[in-house]
């Protein structure tokens, strides 16, 4: 396995431990600053949650060989990658993925349970899959480059996180 895969597979694990104990403080989660995002801290958990689902679930169609022929990301995704940074404001995500405002204990439990199934990802059949499955808006990704926009996209999040939390003190 490359130490790249399980470098990121565990600042990935990290962050669910954080948001894990931020969802164990229903005041922190309902903190907001609309001049920071229009979401509070735990719709932004409870997205980052969704995201990762989906992820996880590509991930797994991907190491049993439901992928389609390698191709590279497009042009935007290559950026994206290679630069690690997401714009704020500039994205709106896709409405499956969207927060729909769940409280505290049921966020817990999706949480706890998607960083287990993370946690039960076969890291070196992730590492040698083959083949791509198509992000929406990035396209073609292989299971590393899916595990690499988790990575970028939760270090997004986590930044606006940091940023109401701090606003409101």
């Amino acid at each position: 396995m490359t130490a790249s895969i399980g470098k990121r597979h565990t600042r990935i694990v990290e962050q669910l431990d954080r948001a894990l104990e931020l969802a164990g403080d229903p005041a922190r989660l309902e903190r907001h600053h609309p001049g920071i995002s229009e979401w509070s801290v735990g719709q932004q958990l409870e997205h980052l949650t969704n995201v990762l689902r989906g992820v996880v679930d590509t991930l797994d169609k991907l190491m049993r060989g439901e992928a389609e022929d390698p191709a590279p990301p497009n042009p935007m995704g290559r950026l994206f990658l290679l630069l690690g940074w997401i714009p704020r404001g500039r994205g709106k995500a896709p409405e499956r993925m969207r927060p729909k405002g769940i409280d505290a204990g049921e966020l817990a439990a999706y949480l706890a349970r998607e960083k287990r199934r993370l946690g039960e990802l076969d890291l070196e059949a992730l590492d040698g899959a083959a083949g791509t499955l198509p992000h929406p808006v990035f396209g073609p990704l292989t299971a590393r480059r899916w595990l690499r926009f988790l990575e970028v996209h939760n270090h997004h999040h986590w930044r606006i996180v940091r940023d109401i939390l701090q606003s409101s003190r």
